[in-house]
């Protein structure tokens, strides 16, 4: 059975929101025009045909014979990232990682990650009133059977809400989806290359690694269409953060497959930019 499908299809859609808009304010007026937003558009819908979903690739290697490693994900300890970009930045690691915990329904970890992201979105100004309300009933109700109730409704949340939808059309937006966005692709490839080292480069967790590069493709992909636009391309980094998704890019597209030495280099490489991220 698929895990819930949460994460990548909400970065998905929140970018198209963003993107078609004309960005305003502080950074000055980029525009986006009829075609770009047209071209991103359609490579956020391949986005959504073609990438794996963390959850489902997670599912996967629990069923493989993964055990939940809390080490191995970052502190919930939002007071120690007071910076706007920062926040932005945790924000999308936080939602990895709690991906990860429902796989393997940790609940307490759950709320840990859960009630994180929320707050940092509040700080954000983008608030998710249902979202919070939710986990802080779950946190009520911690131990008793309307817990997992509270569980579901979080899922479903997750999976549906569009409230965001309106509150998306500034710079400030665009920021908030372009670092989350990165952030939470380079802790998927965290997570993922770190349980495969643990399984001893088990063949099938290799294979699951391998799978992430129709992330990366898409992130280049929504990178080239960006690019159209210098002022734009130049608010969302995306040469500099391309630069080191090619690097990994790269380790996971030999033509001998994936092996330890190419899972190593990723985790060299991602672990070296998430640690960018996540230090104090």
């Amino acid at each position: 059975m698929k895990a819930d499908r949460i994460s990548w299809r909400h970065f998905a859609l929140m970018a198209c929101m963003v993107l078609m808009t004309v960005v305003s304010g502080a950074y000055g007026a980029p525009v986006v025009s009829k075609e770009l937003r047209q071209e991103v558009e359609e490579t956020l819908d391949r986005m959504e045909a073609d990438s794996p979903k963390l959850m489902d690739l997670v599912a996967e290697m629990k069923e493989a014979g993964a055990s939940y490693i809390p080490e191995i994900m970052a502190p919930a300890a939002i007071e120690k990232y007071q910076k706007d970009e920062r926040q932005r930045l945790i924000a999308g690691v936080y939602l990895a990682d709690l991906s990860y915990a429902f796989v393997f329904g940790v609940n307490r970890d759950i709320m840990d990650y859960g009630l994180a992201v929320s707050s940092l979105m509040d700080q954000q100004g983008f608030p998710m009133p249902k979202l919070d309300q939710s986990f802080q009933q779950a946190l009520s109700q911690e131990g008793g059977p309307e817990a997992d109730e509270r569980f579901q409704e979080i899922r479903k949340i997750l999976n549906e809400d569009t409230s965001w939808k309106e509150r998306l059309g500034s710079a400030k937006g665009l920021d908030v989806v372009a670092d989350s966005l990165y952030a939470w692709i380079m802790e998927s490839l965290y997570l993922v290359s770190e349980m495969t080292a643990q399984s001893n480069y088990d063949p099938k967790f290799l294979k699951i690694l391998g799978d992430h590069t129709a992330y990366l493709k898409s992130y280049s992909a929504l990178a080239d269409k960006v690019d159209a636009n210098p002022e734009l391309a130049a608010l969302l980094e995306t040469r500099e953060r391309r630069n080191t998704i090619g690097k990994v890019l790269a380790a996971l597209s030999v033509e001998k497959g994936i092996g330890q030495k190419e899972v190593e280099e990723v985790r060299k490489i991602v672990g070296r930019e998430r640690e960018k991220i996540v230090a104090k």
